[in-house]
């Protein structure tokens, strides 16, 4: 477990067989089904971001946070139109993915990760993958498919993210 307060975000992309079969959907946030608010409270992560599992180190959640944020505790955020601090990366929405202290037992030294999971069938079609960031400082992620890491480094920017992917594919 890494020390300090630091930022992850781990997606762990997996293939199924069989009935549990469905189609990957894209990580662009922009599905959410919420009541405008300015400041809001927790919301189902399953209007917040469809089609994705989230969780605070081993534990899922069913709920994340609207337009709000924690102080050090760990947690997964939706910000959306009405979030007057901007920090939207693209579109209307953007998640938060924050590691911190267990808000389960209140024990700050306690540190979990937040990851987002979804279980589908990558298109044949695929050859890469890229993420937006927004800059946190001292920020870290890791993105794995099917248990293997992915390598992604920067390979662009726009004007409030920067762009990672896979270089030489």
């Amino acid at each position: 477990m890494r020390k300090g307060l630091v930022y992850s975000l781990v997606l762990y992309l997996s293939c199924t067989s069989g009935l549990l079969r469905q189609t990957f959907q894209n990580l662009d946030f922009e599905d959410a089904d919420l009541a405008p608010v300015q400041y809001g409270g927790f919301v189902p992560i399953t209007d917040a971001i469809p089609h994705w599992t989230g969780y605070l180190g081993t534990n899922q959640v069913t709920q994340v946070l609207q337009n709000n944020s924690t102080l050090g505790d760990a947690s997964i955020d939706i910000f959306g139109p009405d979030w007057p601090y901007g920090g939207i990366i693209q579109g209307q929405y953007t998640a938060l993915l924050q590691c911190g202290g267990n808000p389960f037992t209140r024990d700050s030294s306690d540190l979990l990760d937040a990851s987002l999971a979804q279980v589908g069938l990558v298109p044949v079609s695929a050859k890469s993958i890229q993420l937006e960031v927004f800059p946190w400082l001292g920020a870290s992620f890791a993105v794995s498919f099917d248990g293997q890491a992915i390598p992604l480094s920067p390979v662009g920017s726009g004007p409030s993210y920067t762009l990672y992917g896979q270089t030489g594919v």
